[in-house]
């Protein structure tokens, strides 16, 4: 069980990384995009203002959720490696919650993001629903993959699957 928690840990501190990355980016972002003398080509194209505010909407909803995800995997991780059993609720909480953030991100990707998108002129119809579509599903597989381990793991006991504690003895 000792490598599940090393992962848990692990995996909680890149998601804290990861929103702090992101959430850095989106004020860097937000800032040069704001602030950047664009051609009126591009003005006529991209609705900046709109794109933006579709994109900072959907950060600033859900990305305070990923700090407190990455917490709760950090905590139970050291939980378990310390051998107490109330890393399980935690465990449960952050995989729960983690599949929930995920499906929700993608809803909100899908209702804010892709109409933005759709509506340029830039890309065919529908185009960039299809492209997120795929994305989304492929990044299912890292977002969710983990958390449905975890909880299968936690169900079953663990200790089967436990790669640190071995038998041999010298």
């Amino acid at each position: 069980m000792k490598a599940v928690s090393v992962v848990s840990i692990v995996y909680g501190a890149f998601g804290l990384i990861w929103a702090a990355v992101v959430t850095i980016l989106i004020r860097i972002q937000a800032v040069l995009f704001e602030n950047f003398p664009w051609p009126e080509e591009v003005q006529e194209i991209l609705d900046l203002p709109v794109l933006l505010e579709s994109v900072n909407s959907v950060i600033a909803v859900l990305f305070p959720f990923v700090f407190l995800i990455a917490l709760i995997y950090i905590i139970s991780g050291i939980l378990q490696l310390a051998g107490k059993s109330s890393f399980k609720n935690l465990a449960y909480s952050a995989a729960i919650l983690n599949i929930v953030w995920y499906i929700t991100y993608m809803v909100l990707m899908q209702v804010e993001i892709v109409p933005v998108l759709n509506s340029l002129e830039v890309f065919p119809k529908n185009l960039m629903n299809m492209i997120f579509l795929l994305g989304m599903l492929f990044n299912a597989i890292f977002y969710c993959g983990y958390p449905v381990f975890l909880i299968i793991f936690i169900r079953r006991g663990g200790k089967e699957w436990d790669t640190f504690t071995t038998s041999y003895t010298s």
